[in-house]
Parts: C-alpha cells; sequence; structure tokens
C-alpha cells in the first residue's frame, strides 16, 4: 500500500525533467546572481562617491579604515578597492584571515603606509614605496578620460617574476568622476574563481563557457579566463576573433538575436547540442551582454535524466525508482558541490542543520555556564568522526542552532594568543592526538570566513575510505574507543560490537 502511494503521489506531483527545462531553471538562478554582482558593484561605486562626497574627508586615516574594512568584509567576492582622488591613494585588499590597507604618508609623496587588520583588530604596520606602473598603464588613462560611467576590466597587467603579465584569474571595474575640482578614480578587483563559486551554474556543470563584453569592447571567457578585443563582426566572413571554433559557431548563432534583449536558444554543432542564455544591458552597466553556454551532455549528465524526445518510461517500477530518486535529488546536488570545496556561509546558512551540516556555538566556551567547558571539545571531535564515518560534512564552529553568527572571540580569549591562527593550531592539536596525524591530513579541511566583524571556522571532513574510532576516557579516566555516525541531524554511538561490525561491513565492504 506505501509502494502504491508513493507511485500515485510521484505520478500526480511530478513531470519528466526534460534538458531544457533544467537547463531554463538554472539560466534563471544565474540570471539572478549575476545581475546582483552587477547591482553589487554599481552601489560600492555609490557607497564610495559618497562617503567621500567631501573631498576633504579623504586623509581621515582612522574613518578610511573602517569604512573600508567593513566593505570588504559585506563583499565576500571582492578582493581589493583602490581609491584614488588627485595624487592622493589609498588600496585596501585581503590577506588570508586579514585586511591590509595602504595610505599615502601625509609627509612624503609616494611613500605608502601599510597596515594590516584582523576583524577591527590592528595586526601591525610598515612602509614602502608605491609602484606607480598602472598610473602610466593605457587602461588606466581610458578610465580616467571616460568619465561618470563603469568599466570592465579583463587585462590589468601585474608583476610577476619582474614581468608584467595580464593575470586571467583577476578582472576589475572601474569608475572615475570629478568631485569639486579632484579627479576621482575607484578600482574594485575580483577572483574570477572564486566568482563563479558564487554561480550556482558554475556548481552544478563542470564544463560551462559565460562569454562577457564590455561596452569598450573586450570580451572575457570566464569560464576560462581568455581574454579578447572583438573586431566588428563580419556575417558574410564569420569573422569573431576567435580561435575556438566552438566559440565562433557560438557567437554566429547569438547574433541572430540581434533584436531581442534576452533570451534561450539551442544549436548543434559537431554532432552535439548547446543551450544557451542571453541577456543584454544598457551602458549604465559598462556591459554589453553576458551569454552563457552548456553543453546538452552536461545538463544530462548532471542531472541523471535520459535523453527522452519521445520515449516513455516502460512500467510503474521504473517510475516509483525515480520518484524515490527525486526526493533526495537537491540534498546531492548541494552536497556534491561540498565535496570539493567549502562554501560561502551564507550559502551554508541557507540549509538547516541536517546529515551533512551541523552548527556549534563554540569549541570549549559554555555560553550556559559562561566559563570554559573542555567537555564540549568533545562533541566537536564526536561530529567530525560521525561525518567521517558516514557520507562527509561541514561542522561550522561559532554559529548556534538558530543559525545566529557568534563568532570565535569568546574561544579566542580562552586561548594563549587571541586570534584565528591560534586556534586553528589548538584545535589541530587536539584532533591529531585523538583520530591520527594521518587521518586529519587527508580526511579534514579547516578555513575561517569573517562576516560582521565576527570569525567563524568552517571544517569540512570528508567521506572517509577506513573507520574511525575516537579515543575517550570515562569517567575514571580510562582509555576507550567509541564509534560514530551521522544519523539525520544529529551524531550518535554505535555501542554494540555486533553492530559496529555490520555497519563497517555494509559501509566499506
Amino acid at each position: 500500500m506505501g509502494i502504491f502511494l508513493l507511485f500515485i503521489n510521484f505520478y500526480q506531483n511530478n513531470k519528466i525533467e526534460y534538458p531544457e527545462t533544467i537547463f531554463v531553471e538554472n539560466a534563471k538562478v544565474f540570471d539572478k546572481a549575476f545581475n546582483s554582482l552587477i547591482e553589487e558593484v554599481r552601489g560600492n561605486f555609490s557607497l564610495i562617491k559618497n562617503k567621500y562626497s567631501d573631498p576633504s574627508t579623504v586623509k581621515n586615516s582612522s574613518d578610511n579604515d573602517k569604512f573600508f574594512i567593513k566593505l570588504l568584509q559585506n563583499n565576500p567576492e571582492l578582493l581589493s578597492v583602490s581609491y584614488i582622488q588627485d595624487d592622493y591613494k589609498i588600496h585596501i585588499y585581503k590577506s588570508k584571515n586579514s585586511i591590509v590597507i595602504g595610505t599615502d604618508s601625509t609627509s612624503e609623496l609616494d611613500i605608502v603606509k601599510w597596515q594590516r587588520f584582523r576583524g577591527d583588530k590592528f595586526i601591525s604596520s610598515w612602509e614602502e614605496s608605491f609602484e606607480v606602473e598602472f598610473i602610466a598603464s593605457a587602461w588606466y588613462k581610458d578610465l580616467r578620460k571616460n568619465k561618470n560611467r563603469v568599466h570592465w576590466i579583463f587585462d590589468i597587467k601585474t608583476q610577476n617574476n619582474n614581468q608584467l603579465i595580464p593575470d586571467n584569474n583577476l578582472f576589475y571595474s572601474g569608475y572615475s568622476y570629478i568631485n569639486g575640482t579632484a579627479n576621482c578614480v575607484i578600482l574594485l578587483s575580483f577572483s574570477r574563481m572564486q566568482l563563479l563559486e558564487s554561480f550556482d551554474i558554475y556548481n552544478n556543470y563542470d564544463r560551462v563557457n559565460l562569454l562577457v563584453e564590455t561596452d569598450a569592447g573586450k570580451k572575457m571567457n570566464l569560464g576560462s579566463g581568455i581574454t579578447q578585443t572583438f573586431k566588428d563582426i563580419d556575417k558574410q566572413s564569420n569573422d569573431y576573433s576567435f580561435k575556438d571554433s566552438l566559440i565562433k559557431e557560438t557567437m554566429f548563432h547569438y547574433d541572430r538575436f540581434d533584436k531581442q534583449d534576452s533570451g534561450i536558444f539551442n544549436f548543434a554543432y559537431n554532432e552535439k547540442n548547446y543551450w544557451n542564455s542571453f541577456k543584454k544591458y544598457n551602458n549604465d552597466y559598462g556591459i554589453k551582454y553576458y551569454l552563457l553556454s552548456v553543453p546538452n551532455s552536461e545538463i544530462i549528465k548532471k542531472s541523471g535524466i535520459n535523453s527522452y524526445n519521445t520515449i516513455e518510461f516502460p512500467s510503474g517500477i521504473l517510475l516509483l525508482i525515480i520518484g524515490l530518486s527525486t526526493l533526495f535529488i537537491n540534498k546531492s546536488r548541494f552536497y556534491h558541490i561540498l565535496q570539493r570545496k567549502i562554501p560561502p556561509l551564507k550559502t551554508l546558512l541557507m540549509e538547516d542543520e541536517n546529515r551533512y551540516l551541523e552548527f556549534k556555538s563554540s569549541l570549549r566556551w559554555d555560553y550556559r555556564q559562561e566559563k570554559v567547558n573542555p567537555a564540549l571539545e568533545q562533541v566537536i571531535f564526536k561530529t567530525m568522526a560521525a561525518f567521517g564515518n558516514t557520507d562527509g560534512g561541514i561542522l561550522l564552529i561559532g554559529v548556534d542552532d538558530d543559525k545566529n553568527i557568534l563568532g570565535l572571540e569568546k574561544d579566542f580569549s580562552t586561548l594563549k594568543k587571541n586570534d584565528a591562527d591560534y586556534f586553528e593550531i589548538h584545535l589541530r592539536n587536539l584532533i591529531h592526538t585523538l583520530m591520527g596525524v594521518k587521518y586529519v591530513s587527508k580526511y579534514v579541511r579547516m578555513n575561517f570566513e569573517t562576516i560582521d566583524s565576527k570569525v567563524v571556522c568552517k571544517i569540512k571532513i570528508l567521506k572517509a575510505d577506513e573507520p574511525l574510532f575516537l579515543q575517550t576516557k570515562d569517567k575514571n579516566g580510562k582509555s576507550e574507543e567509541k564509534f560514530y555516525v551521522r544519523s539525520g541531524n544529529s551524531s550518535q554511538e554505535i555501542k554494540s560490537i555486533a553492530d559496529i561490525n555490520d555497519y563497517i561491513n555494509t559501509r566499506w565492504k
């Protein structure tokens, strides 16, 4: 009866998915994320312009520090910000778990004072001579010349082995304007790979082309980092200035939609189909359009669907199997991503605690008793062992059960050094002792993320290819081994030797 009801529920509430329907939904999600990026860039330009509406405030050092630290903390994809007002320069960038700010010395022009902060806490400072090559570059001159418009720049050269070469993992957005009598320039830099990770389309598929053309005619394939300048399109010769024949074919078909502002289209090339989504923008955005292209084979492979055409499923049993699979498809997709990297905190907090995700308020600070409680550390280790013995997962330390970000300041205050580096050393030493260095190096990944000046520890535990017994001590101080697994959103101990053996034989075969 239960099987029959599941079959009826699937038949009434689920439709067979086709590649085009999946791509359309994914394209909508991508469009929202891409629009959010360019709106965020324009918003940051306005924010900085408003901050320095009075040109005389630019040399207020302490106020600059607070403003730019908050700006970078609120924009995870943003790597650095440069602000130049006439000859006065401010540059701020992210460096591991810290933020570094450089400003012109008021006594020596082109001498920059650098300061490092972790959160709002000052760490160190130094001085160095300012490199001026970029001021003489063609892209900077063009940025200064074409004021009051958003620029996107893909080929800024950076120093590498004493040579200036383009870094195809970075791209930039710039804006210049006149403030009173002062010439002002704002430059934002982004990591191409980090940005792609925030686009769901790149989490779903391995092979994606994303072409973006600027108002200046520069075009980058964000999927590969290849940048080119485009000639006027010659429809007769099909000259798109591309060496990649697939991209040339993609552009040829895209050109047929010159009267549409957005759309979805499909084309065949070398006996393969490609799904494409595009959107055009006005000059206020600095971008002419984006063109997203995904092979049909990727959609089929990643979505686990068949190439249907007019084929129907041969039996109700097969329908039932597919119905059961769809109950878990969203979680499977999400946690397939988690196996490759640790997603941003804002992405993780969209989920509730479950088989693959758990929140812990602290490592050793007891918020109820308002004191250090070493027993809490055992809960952390139990969760890590359970993830490894099941299907892997992510543990967040510094977030409570209601997904409130508490941070690790309370934990930091209990250690010899009040920072994330010493916290990581302390935690790794403990798990090395309890789980072994080999296990930790092979299955445990750890990093930190700061939001609103609160540091959160993110730990990814991979699905282990060997069972882990956690070394603990009983009330009498006697050593014993315990075996934990994930059950729903909690970590459970298997106590029976027979049950442990059955689980190990089943899990590791």
